[in-house]
């Protein structure tokens, strides 16, 4: 009688406990799966979309984006995604921080020194680095004709990736009239001739004319010279 009574009582609370298992389980894997076990979601590819095109995409797969950096990048236009952690393609469980980093836009580019080189060459240098070959401006230039004498913008500039540069080209020394000094004291006819770039050169001593002015000068009247060449003078009378 005694064993019946003891008994009787752990049986009725071991069915209590298997009734509360089954319930248990059905709640928690039948009614709210989700609860037990999150789902999980693939990281879409975000480079180079916009960021707030990117953080749609994580919120249509139950994801979540912060920005963390802003990197320089040459590829991925400015202020787009550059950079995503984790990577495309990672399974993660709904609600999971995806990280970002927007692009800067391509580092800066010095403008490299070309003065000297051929045009050809220039223009190669200006891709290899990065820039565009712009316009081409021709000068006069005691430098040989063709090469190039500057850059818009100069050398050592900072450009930005494709940045147009203009080249500015030597078409050789300036040609210059000679004009006339004939007439004129030496330091007038030096004076004359440097306004336009050129120098007096050889001097001749003659007794002919108003004393102390020019009576010939070589190359004659209107010729055409290049800028710093010397014209060749004749003095009457005596020379200082």
């Amino acid at each position: 009688m005694n064993d019946g009574w003891r008994r009787r009582p752990t049986f009725g609370l071991g069915l209590i406990l298997f009734v509360a298992a089954v319930a248990g389980y059905w709640s928690t894997c039948v009614l709210y799966p989700a609860r037990l076990v999150p789902e999980r979601e693939e990281v879409p590819a975000l480079r180079g979309l916009e960021l707030a095109e990117a953080m749609a995409r994580l919120t249509a797969q139950s994801l979540r984006g912060r920005v963390v950096d802003t990197v320089a990048d040459g590829e991925a236009p400015n202020g787009s995604v550059a950079w995503q952690s984790p990577a495309p393609g990672t399974i993660l469980p709904q609600g999971a921080l995806v990280r970002l980093a927007l692009s800067g836009g391509a580092p800066p580019i010095a403008i490299p020194d070309l003065e000297g080189y051929d045009l050809a060459l220039a223009t190669a240098v200006l891709r290899a680095a990065g820039l565009t070959p712009g316009a081409l401006d021709t000068v006069p230039s005691s430098a040989e004709v063709g090469t190039v004498v500057g850059t818009t913008p100069g050398s050592g500039v900072a450009a930005r990736l494709g940045q147009s540069v203009t080249l500015s080209v030597s078409r050789g020394a300036p040609i210059i009239a000679v004009p006339n000094v004939v007439g004129l004291t030496l330091d007038g006819a030096r004076d004359r001739l440097a306004a336009v770039g050129l120098t007096v050169g050889t001097l001749t001593q003659r007794f002919e004319g108003a004393p102390g002015t020019v009576v010939a000068q070589t190359p004659a009247v209107g010729t055409l010279v290049t800028k710093g060449q010397p014209i060749a003078l004749s003095v009457s009378g005596a020379m200082e």
